[in-house]
């Protein structure tokens, strides 16, 4: 079974064709679950509408990933998937062609692209460990098998906007083999929503983050980027004494030629990207 998770707070104008999205797919064994975070507007009205075709909670929260660490908590599926209370899926078979001749027993996640909805821009096909570096798979591409969770845990409530991000690099990083790729939009993406603001803790912490995750991956191009993208602001924002050990553990793990060259390669890059 798939359970479907979306939470939700004042999204009156958006959450019923959401929901019509959800409840028309034909393909029959899914759940549909909302965490509702005390909605003002009448949300609330329109999940009971429904409330006979899905299970919904309504109660204050942390913010956005505590709502979707009590998806989680009170999903039943064995796969589950986040839709966003400002999308939809793509077409109502989405489900029924990712999962019905295919079971995915040797992997944890499978994913595919999403369409923006005001550009209109298919975002973004196969990653590779560079790739998922440089930017995330859109959350609304991604169903997590439900043991990702049990294993890894939930998703960090000390992030904003950032924590999926997070938590993809650290599953990933750990097992690059377990994600599947397939060549289908999954959703229309309202890519204006809440994902659309800078986590500015997320680029405080980035360099940390992303090192010592990707370091697994035992590529010296990739370590190589991390440092010369997010270094020098993590020296700025954290402690001297932690910034330095790490300044010599990229010159340990990746070496001063190679950090060069790895910036030759990024500053040529760019070049040819402007002109």
């Amino acid at each position: 079974m798939i359970s479907i998770i979306t939470v939700v707070r004042n999204g009156a104008s958006t959450i019923e064709q959401t929901i019509l999205s959800v409840l028309s797919q034909d393909y029959p064994d899914f759940e549909y679950v909302i965490v509702d975070g005390v909605s003002t507007d009448g949300t609330l009205d329109i999940l009971e509408k429904y409330s006979d075709k899905i299970r919904y909670v309504s109660e204050s929260d942390a913010g956005i990933y505590d709502a979707m660490n009590k998806g989680i908590s009170l999903a039943k599926g064995d796969w589950l998937y986040f839709l966003g209370c400002d999308d939809v899926f793509y077409n109502n078979s989405v489900l029924s062609n990712i999962f019905s001749n295919s079971k995915y027993s040797e992997f944890n996640v499978v994913y595919g692209n999403v369409q923006f909805l005001h550009s209109n821009v298919v975002f973004d096909g196969v990653f590779d460990d560079v790739k998922m570096y440089d930017r995330t798979i859109c959350h609304q591409a991604i169903f997590y098998r439900k043991e990702v969770f049990v294993e890894y845990g939930n998703f960090s409530i000390e992030y904003k906007t950032a924590s999926d991000h997070i938590f993809n690099v650290y599953v990933y990083c750990f097992n690059p083999k377990a994600w599947h790729y397939i060549n289908q939009i999954v959703a229309i993406y309202n890519e204006k929503g809440a994902s659309e603001f800078a986590d500015a803790k997320f680029l405080d912490d980035c360099f940390e983050i992303c090192y010592k995750n990707f370091k697994k991956l035992k590529s010296k191009f990739i370590l190589g980027k991390i440092f010369w993208s997010s270094f020098f602001r993590y020296f700025k924002t954290h402690d001297k004494k932690n910034a330095k050990k790490y300044f010599w553990m990229v010159i340990k793990d990746v070496g001063v030629w190679s950090l060069f060259s790895t910036l030759l390669i990024l500053i040529k890059k760019k070049y040819l990207n402007a002109s």
